[in-house]
């Protein structure tokens, strides 16, 4: 299912849409994007939420959940707890089995993980997963891209599975993170849990970041395409800090301050170029 909340801000949308005047080209530019998004969003729920189911025993009674905007606290039946980002799929089943405790995630989420050593709770994002006891850990995860696995506390098993093989990436403990790129790439790195803590209240925190992939982050948070005409500033690192709670014309406005860039819609995707 959506969330009920999901559905009725969906509709809430649609209203403002139609009773709206607009105060400015920009702001209906941005409002239309947003909007126009909406209607994809159910189709691509069901394609993805059929992927995870099979990781799931058939009979199996399963909650699925799309998160559409900001972050949603979601409770285990074991009382583990997830932060939930925009744009990401959850999938768990009503009941844990006996001996593991197995949910699939698409996008990205916080895990604060009740401690169980009988079963171990795995998360599965395609190709890799994630086992832990109990811990608290965050995971960036989206198809076709890398994997991102970050440890605030306990520790974590990260391995690749590949049929009815597994290959073990590593065990983060707290401050380390594992970054997995499709071409099988692994790297090992340190990070500021600080980043995570204040990313669960909605704060966007990058350090030494190419710009393409802040930029993409900011799509998945605020639901809309946005895309960068230069091509060759995707490369540039910036460091750069939003309060992902305001409206995304203040993210715009903030990053074209730094780069100097303007940013318009076309065709319903946010384009960030120097054109005036």
């Amino acid at each position: 299912y959506i969330d009920e909340d999901i559905k009725t801000e969906m509709k809430a949308n649609f209203r403002k849409l139609r009773a709206s005047t607009p105060s400015s080209k920009r702001t209906t530019y941005i409002a239309i994007a947003a909007a126009c998004i909406i209607p994809i969003v159910l189709f691509t729920v069901q394609k993805v939420y059929n992927t995870g189911i099979n990781i799931f025993p058939t009979h199996q009674a399963i909650v699925k959940i799309y998160n559409y905007k900001k972050t949603k606290s979601v409770l285990l039946p074991d009382s583990s707890t997830i932060i939930l980002g925009p744009d990401s799929y959850l999938i768990y089943p009503e009941t844990f089995a006996a001996d593991k405790r197995i949910i699939s995630l698409i996008g990205e989420a916080f895990f604060h993980v009740r401690k169980d050593p009988r079963k171990p709770f795995i998360v599965s994002t395609g190709k890799i997963s994630t086992t832990v006891l109990g811990t608290s850990f965050k995971i960036d995860s989206r198809p076709n891209q890398s994997i991102t696995v970050s440890v605030v506390s306990g520790k974590v098993k990260v391995s690749e599975q590949e049929a009815n093989n597994e290959k073990i990436l590593g065990f983060l403990l707290p401050g380390k993170q594992i970054y997995y790129n499709p071409e099988a790439n692994v790297q090992l790195k340190d990070f500021n849990i600080e980043d995570i803590s204040v990313w669960q209240e909605g704060t966007l925190t990058y350090h030494d970041t190419p710009f393409c992939t802040v930029l993409e982050k900011l799509s998945h948070w605020y639901n809309t395409d946005i895309r960068l005409t230069p091509t060759e500033l995707g490369e540039k690192k910036i460091n750069l800090t939003i309060d992902g709670n305001q409206p995304i014309e203040e993210a715009l406005r903030l990053i074209c301050q730094m780069t100097g860039l303007n940013y318009h819609l076309n065709n319903n995707i946010i384009i960030m170029d120097y054109e005036k």
